[in-house]
């Protein structure tokens, strides 16, 4: 990492370019694809993607056992992930998926704090509100327009329809994408200031456009982070730390709720399952537990050590063993199929550390993300990876392998003015 005043600053301002330009492809992806494409520049599509691979080279610089392990991590799972499928073009995907969570991780919370981040990150969110009441009482004109990125061909749905609801996508290219863009840009741009004054202005604005949406996942997480960030007691409270710790305890506990469906289910035939479970009979079966069914054929030993990068989920898609796909709608869930038993020692110890953070919005992002990632594939949307890297970079940036560090692995935050930069 660099050591010069000179150089921090540069490259700050680099990860904070990243952040602002994952963010704005992130929320307004149809929008952002429909004016690349009118100019001729869809190639532009990739430059968050540019400045995601700057953050997994300062992330590697962060200190040599930091990049050996990254380097030894990434080039074993990118071997397995080949192995598996025969594709370089699927590893490189799951490549490409993983960048957004590089640039969490060496996010620093100073430059979430700076005013033109912050304003920018607003800007983002109250664009995308307005998308979504636009697209609900409007059609774009995108709207069923086939775009190229070089990396697929894609059609932009603005409007779905769920039980005879309309579900509105906004400038986003999906409604579920759309409304978990606008609850991130929320928990983004209250990094800097909590004032009751802003809260009561973007949480109706916020809360409306989700509903648009008919997202209920979107919905229920955005309706606990808002109560979090409302009802609690003042920062310092004993009851605030108490009722904080239980809520990040309760997250990581979340895992038992997709256990026992996958269980469930598992011998259950569709017809013996109500119309209105049916919807998570599918995730389970079809999303859950079918990476499980064909192990066997596709990866003997999967269970051990993963599919690797590229060999589950959208990234299978790329090769010749497509018909092995299935969407694994389960953040964590995708994580062990990728990396095997590995994480599931990761995810112990991210609980474990998390529960010694001092920075209390932290515990609400950790909250939220490791709620919300029991239900959601999370590497569909870049914010999502951003928020949750950025919640436990603490941990990430302080890997020790050689020795033993005994003061919390996360700074307590005690101004915006004192705020502790990454370096």
């Amino acid at each position: 990492m660099p050591t010069t005043r000179h150089q921090r600053t540069i490259v700050h301002l680099f990860i904070g370019l990243a952040l602002l330009s994952y963010a704005f492809r992130d929320a307004d992806g149809a929008f952002v694809k429909y004016i690349l494409s009118s100019v001729g520049l869809q190639f532009l599509w990739f430059f968050p993607d540019l400045l995601g691979c700057l953050s997994l080279v300062v992330l590697a610089c962060t200190s040599l056992e930091l990049g050996l392990a990254l380097f030894f991590g990434l080039v074993f799972y990118s071997t397995v992930g080949y192995l598996v499928t025969g594709s370089f073009a699927s590893v490189g995907a799951g490549l490409k998926m993983l960048l957004p969570a590089f640039c969490g991780v060496v996010l620093p919370s100073s430059e979430l704090r700076r005013r033109y981040v912050n304003l920018a990150l607003l800007g983002i969110l109250v664009i995308s509100c307005l998308g979504v009441f636009y697209s609900y009482v409007a059609t774009p004109p995108w709207s069923g327009m086939a775009f190229e990125t070089g990396d697929s061909v894609k059609a932009a749905k603005t409007t779905m329809y769920y039980l005879g609801q309309t579900r509105t996508s906004g400038l986003n290219e999906d409604p579920h994408g759309a409304a978990f863009a606008i609850l991130a840009l929320c928990m983004l741009v209250f990094v800097r200031t909590r004032s009751f004054f802003r809260i009561s202005c973007l949480m109706p604005l916020a809360l409306a456009a989700i509903y648009l949406t008919t997202s209920r996942s979107s919905l229920v997480a955005a309706l606990l982070y808002f109560t979090l960030l409302l009802f609690l007691p003042r920062e310092g409270s004993p009851t605030r730390s108490v009722v904080l710790r239980l809520s990040l305890f309760a997250s990581f506990m979340v895992f038992v709720v997709p256990l026992g469906l996958m269980i469930y289910f598992s011998n259950v035939s569709v017809t013996d399952v109500s119309y209105a479970f049916r919807s998570l009979f599918a995730r389970a079966r079809e999303s859950w537990i079918m990476p499980f069914e064909v192990m066997d054929t596709l990866a003997p030993y999967a269970y051990l050590h993963g599919y690797g990068i590229g060999g589950v989920g959208f990234p299978l898609l790329n090769s010749n063993v497509s018909s092995y796909f299935s969407p694994v709608d389960n953040f964590f869930l995708f994580n062990y199929l990728m990396f095997g038993v590995p994480y599931l020692f990761v995810y112990v110890v991210i609980a474990w550390t998390a529960l010694r953070e001092h920075d209390e919005y932290k515990y609400i992002l950790l909250t939220i993300t490791t709620i919300f990632g029991h239900f959601i594939l999370g590497y569909g949307s870049s914010l999502f990876l951003i928020i949750y890297a950025y919640s436990i970079n603490g941990l990430v940036v302080n890997f020790r392998l050689f020795s033993l560090r005994h003061e919390p692995v996360l700074q307590p935050l005690a101004s915006p003015r004192k705020a502790v930069e990454i370096a």
